[in-house]
C-alpha cells in the first residue's frame, strides 16, 4: 500500500509521529495489511483510544495519509498542550 518505493517510505516514516499507535494486540496485527489490522477483532475501528481515531476513518495507509496524520495529530497536541 505505500507504493512501488515502500522500502524508503517504510524507513523514513517507520519511527515517526505519523506512523505512532498504541494497541495491546501487536502480536495479533503482526505485518497484516493496513485494512486488516483496521477490521480485525480490536482493530483500529474497535479502538477505544483517540489516538487511533484517524485509523479508523481510512481505507488504505500511505505517505499521504502519514503525512496527514502527522497534521491531525499536532493539531491534536497544540490544542492539548497549549504554549
Amino acid at each position: 500500500m505505500l507504493s512501488d518505493n515502500w522500502e524508503l517510505i517504510h524507513k523514513k516514516y517507520l519511527d515517526t509521529l505519523g506512523n505512532l499507535t498504541l494497541t495491546g494486540y501487536n502480536p495479533q496485527y503482526s505485518n497484516k495489511p493496513f485494512v486488516e489490522k483496521r477490521d480485525i477483532e480490536n482493530g483500529f475501528r474497535k479502538s477505544g483510544l483517540r489516538l487511533n481515531k484517524y485509523l479508523a476513518d481510512i481505507d488504505e495507509w500511505n505517505e499521504k495519509e502519514i503525512k496527514n496524520r502527522v497534521e491531525e495529530l499536532t493539531g491534536t497536541s497544540l490544542e492539548i498542550w497549549r504554549i
